[in-house]
């Protein structure tokens, strides 16, 4: 954490690689919520090295991601 582009790079990599592991695994959403901690630490380190926009992004896919799995849960009412 005391290096945030080698962190940046590293996470990246580890996601990358989770890609190629993970094979229909079902839902794609809950399949990228497998990656929230990274991309929580990603966005992190974008805001240490002012990248702002990479940070940002990262949130909204985690966003996205929260809000397509909790539509596609089985125990909504269909309301």
């Amino acid at each position: 954490m005391e290096q945030p582009q080698k962190c940046v790079d590293e996470l990246s990599t580890c996601m990358q690689l989770k890609r190629f592991q993970v094979k229909n695994t079902g839902l794609s959403a809950l399949k990228l919520l497998e990656d929230r901690d990274a991309l929580i630490m990603r966005a992190a380190q974008y805001d240490k090295l002012g990248k702002k926009d990479l940070a940002k992004k990262d949130r909204a896919v985690l966003k996205e991601a929260s809000e397509s799995s909790f539509k596609e849960a089985a125990f909504r009412s269909g309301r």
